[in-house]
């Protein structure tokens, strides 16, 4: 019984808060000394008095290490609280834009699929991306959208900040993954089962025209990219925004920095089509699963295992065949690697991979 007491008196003492907890200790020490005082030989009255002075001394050293540390936890408190309101305020416009952008980046994809099943895509001259027209405008700008929104994010905030919310750092990671995807194009290659991809050999022009699956090139080195998402943010007084589809049109049409900035992304996509871009193929499948568990988070926060577990869901779902099966058995041979890669990218959501904590 005594032992319980003593344990539930010392789990009372710890949650007390600092100042409560040195005027204890220091009224304890006084009683203790006062009954020495009282009770031993007069003789040692010096000696006491020494250890009074110790035990004093030892009190103070407390009190300024929990000063200390009050301090140290206000000044944390204080930041977090200003870091919060500050991710909030310039971040949470973003996220808005976000959900619709994964929407239509999503939805694209599977408009392409559909499109190579009714025939649409390819080289030859009835493909809808084997000219400069609407629908290849549109393709780039919804496929990359959501990035430009990524990158808006990076300039928002720091990994500090947003370790500050976890709903906003699994975005972050979540658009990262579609970021890298389009610059990942041996990656894809190499999943299993392997694609053979040579797009650096020196007559790449002559051999693209009789296996464009093999010799054309399928992704962007980071600084087409980088050029590209920065291309569609507009300057807009103190603020930075992505900007909307008509002024995308316009800057498209008129403008031929514009254009030069979005040529490595409209030759990635002329003449596109599943059977003879494989690569690309995958990529966009990657694409279409991160969007997909995005959307995901905008009634809740999801941990890894969690969208994980979605992806699983969602890849065996009679939704996603019909959205994202291209007819054919290279959908069949190559999701499962896709959905490998996605999932081995999500399990680096965890904070403790990027050393935030």
């Amino acid at each position: 019984m005594l032992s319980l007491n003593m344990d539930s008196m010392i789990k009372w003492f710890l949650v007390l808060p600092p100042a409560a907890q040195v005027t204890i200790i220091s009224a304890v020490v006084s009683a203790l000394i006062a009954i020495l005082v009282a009770f031993v030989n007069p003789f040692a009255s010096a000696r006491l008095e020494k250890l009074k002075a110790e035990l004093t001394a030892d009190v103070e050293h407390i009190k300024a290490d929990l000063a200390k540390e009050a301090a140290i936890d206000d000044a944390r408190r204080s930041y977090e609280f200003e870091a919060k309101k500050r991710l909030y305020s310039e971040v949470e416009p973003l996220i808005f834009q976000l959900f619709e952008a994964a929407e239509g980046s999503y939805y694209r994809v599977g408009s392409l699929v559909r499109t190579h099943r009714q025939g649409h895509l390819g080289p030859e001259g009835g493909s809808w991306l084997a000219r400069d027209g609407y629908y290849l405008r549109s393709t780039i700008y919804r496929l990359f959208l959501p990035i430009a929104i990524f990158r808006l994010l990076q300039r928002s905030a720091t990994f500090v900040d947003i370790e500050l919310d976890e709903n906003i750092r699994t975005r972050y990671f979540l658009l990262k993954i579609s970021y890298y995807a389009l610059t990942d194009d041996f990656v894809f290659a190499a999943l299993e089962p392997n694609l053979t991809y040579s797009p650096n050999v020196p007559d790449w022009k002559e051999k693209v025209q009789q296996n464009p699956g093999m010799y054309c090139r399928q992704g962007l080195v980071i600084g087409h990219l980088d050029r590209l998402i920065d291309a569609l943010i507009v300057d807009e007084r103190d603020a930075q925004r992505p900007m909307n589809y008509g002024e995308f049109e316009a800057l498209y049409r008129e403008n031929e920095g514009f254009q030069k900035d979005l040529a490595e992304a409209a030759n990635l996509f002329h003449g596109f089509d599943f059977e003879g871009r494989p690569v690309l193929a995958r990529a966009l499948l990657a694409i279409a699963y991160a969007m997909r568990l995005l959307l995901l988070t905008y009634s809740r926060t999801p941990s890894p295992d969690e969208l994980v577990a979605a992806l699983e869901a969602f890849c065996h779902s009679n939704e996603a065949k019909s959205d994202l099966d291209w007819g054919s058995s290279s959908y069949g041979l190559g999701y499962r690697s896709v959905v490998n890669y996605v999932e081995e990218r999500i399990s680096w959501i965890a904070s403790e991979d990027y050393d935030i904590k």
